[in-house]
């Protein structure tokens, strides 16, 4: 086989990091030639007009003879009946073109897919141990929406071998059902990822370790993944020996990822290292792959490689959004845009079917890929779709959500057939349908938090009111002896200050009443700052909404806060409370 291979063959290895279409293509046509088999790496015998001829998976039983018998049967076939060969080899290449043609869609896009979705997650969702399917368990780039199974799987994640707790960084995959055994590679797409899950998670549910976690990883990404030249480099790994190994290339979609995860860590959990690394490599990122028209994937050193694909240009928009939404600085969401409005030229089907994963650069494939499947990052199309949804709202420009729909519309079929496995197309899907009618039974958050020396407290006066009627809001915060919280304006910037929020559109809701504080002189410093000991109340003026109609509703409350003794402060911490109202007939 070798032998054949260096006289009668061109060997070509592929990192399929670096050209994912050539993968996905691979694994597409390795179905098409009904060789049943699956797993990586992958090997094709292909013509020198790049059409296949035969595949095989070399993680397959006995895959080395097998890929013998088939190298050695296409150098003769190429040799002695070329016409068959290339007969062969253009009835494969149709059927990939073939394969690329939209799915026919029986209806409208309904909320039917997004509900299908959602149920195919519950479906796979295992119960007892957390996480979806059976082992290998991966890291999801879906983004569940009901909350249980997102909170097991998550608190599964934070207490098993999955997260490293020497360095905060979360592994790739559990080879075990319960978390006991993980492989050792981290990357920076995967704890992207898992950063914006926990920090959401935390916010949702006010559950410390979810906090812990998303700080661990920002920590590691913050410490242990900055390239030199700016960015954040895509992976570390440990070999058996336990030497370190480290993927060093910056690529433009994963750094999309982690910018925007950064993004909404250091505005959601009061950060400011975080927005100040996301800034950084939003800058750098910008610098080293751009610009936007002739966006490269990655860089390595001082030169940057490969044409970026629709997937690096979605993950660097959507985490330019979160920039801007995070910062306010609105420089984020005009590099979103340009980004997009590049992408847009680069990437469009001109027969109006939504988008293509690569550009149709010279040295592509013979055919175009065209997916909204996800993998190990979440799909192009299902990302761009919904950068799309935010760039019509942020900017009032309704060309981009029409193109999310006609994006949408292009995959109605595969939606409607099986939206499993395109849940981040079917999110998108969900944005462009509007709100989903109340859920029969809503999740109830506690109406009371213990976050170290601190405990907080939530209720209504009254609890019970008719629509359209005011009720006042309060935040109880109570604090163990010695200690105390930094009030809302505490004077140094070095302190952050006591903050509670609204959030949602449940109520309507006038700027919080803050206590008067005390100034307090610190053994740290020479400037004095505002704080509260003992027991303070937040209290916000509400309003029931009109429309809201009778039965129990929960109001939801954000409190961020650090709390502080007179040696050294605890790092900044959030919680979300659930006060009861029952609204009267």
């Amino acid at each position: 086989m070798l032998e054949a291979l260096e006289r009668r063959f061109v060997p070509v290895l592929v990192d399929r990091d670096e050209r994912p279409d050539l993968g996905d293509a691979a694994t597409l046509a390795l179905g098409l030639l009904g060789a049943n088999e699956t797993g990586l790496p992958l090997a094709l015998v292909l013509t020198p007009e790049v059409r296949p001829l035969g595949g095989r998976s070399l993680a397959a039983p006995g895959a080395t003879e097998r890929l013998r018998a088939l190298v050695l049967r296409s150098a003769d076939d190429w040799a002695d009946r070329r016409g068959v060969a290339e007969t062969l080899a253009g009835a494969n290449a149709a059927a990939l073109r073939e394969a690329q043609a939209p799915a026919p869609g029986r209806a409208p896009l309904s909320r039917e897919v997004v509900d299908r979705a959602l149920r195919g997650l519950a479906e796979s969702f295992d119960a007892r141990h957390g996480g979806f399917g059976l082992a290998p368990k991966h890291a999801r780039t879906g983004r569940p929406e009901t909350l249980r199974p997102a909170v097991v799987t998550l608190l599964a994640m934070a207490r098993g071998a999955l997260r490293d707790r020497a360095t905060g960084a979360f592994h790739s995959e559990a080879l075990d059902e319960d978390w006991r055994r993980a492989a050792s590679e981290a990357t920076l797409a995967d704890n992207a990822l898992l950063l914006r899950a926990y920090t959401l998670a935390h916010e949702a549910t006010g559950e410390a370790l979810f906090r812990e976690a998303a700080l661990g990883i920002a920590g590691w990404a913050r410490e242990a993944m900055r390239d030199p030249g700016g960015g954040f480099q895509a992976a570390t790994w440990r070999d058996p020996a336990g030497d370190e190994g480290r993927d060093p290339r910056v690529f433009a979609g994963a750094n999309g990822l982690l910018i925007g995860a950064l993004a909404t860590s250091g505005a959601r959990l009061v950060r400011p290292d975080d927005l100040e690394a996301a800034r950084a490599a939003a800058s750098a990122v910008l610098a080293r792959l751009g610009p936007a028209p002739s966006l490269r994937r990655y860089a390595l050193g001082n030169s940057a490689e490969g044409s970026a694909f629709l997937e690096d240009y979605a993950g660097l928009a959507e985490g330019f959004l979160d920039l801007a939404e995070a910062t306010r600085e609105e420089r984020w969401r005009h590099e979103a845009q340009a980004l997009v409005d590049a992408a847009l030229a680069r990437f469009s089907d001109p027969e109006g079917r939504g988008f293509f994963d690569t550009d149709g650069a010279p040295g592509r494939l013979l055919v175009r890929t065209r997916s909204a499947f996800d993998g190990a990052l979440p799909s192009g199309n299902g990302l761009f779709a919904s950068v799309l949804i935010r760039l019509a709202a942020g900017t009032g420009e309704a060309r981009y959500g029409e193109l999310a729909r006609r994006s949408a519309e292009a995959f109605r079929g595969e939606l409607q057939q099986a939206p499993s496995g395109m849940e981040t197309m079917a999110e998108a899907v969900a944005e462009l349908l509007g709100p989903a009618p109340p859920p029969a039974a809503p999740v109830a958050l506690a109406s009371r938090a213990v976050a170290g020396p601190v405990t907080l407290e939530a209720d209504l006066v009254p609890a019970r009111a008719r629509a359209g009627d005011a009720v006042l809001g309060r935040v109880q915060v109570r604090l163990e002896e010695g200690w105390h919280v930094n009030a809302h304006r505490p004077g140094p910037k070095d302190l952050v200050g006591l903050t509670v929020s609204v959030p949602g559109e449940d109520m309507d809701a006038a700027p919080p009443r803050y206590p008067e504080p005390t100034l307090l002189r610190r053994r740290f410093s020479a400037e004095a700052a505002g704080v509260h000991a003992g027991e303070a109340a937040v209290t916000v003026a509400l309003r029931v909404p009109a429309a809201a109609r009778p039965g129990p509703l929960r109001v939801r409350f954000r409190a961020a806060f650090q709390a502080c003794r007179d040696e050294d402060c605890r790092p900044p911490e959030s919680v979300v409370l659930e006060a009861p109202l029952e609204v009267l007939p």
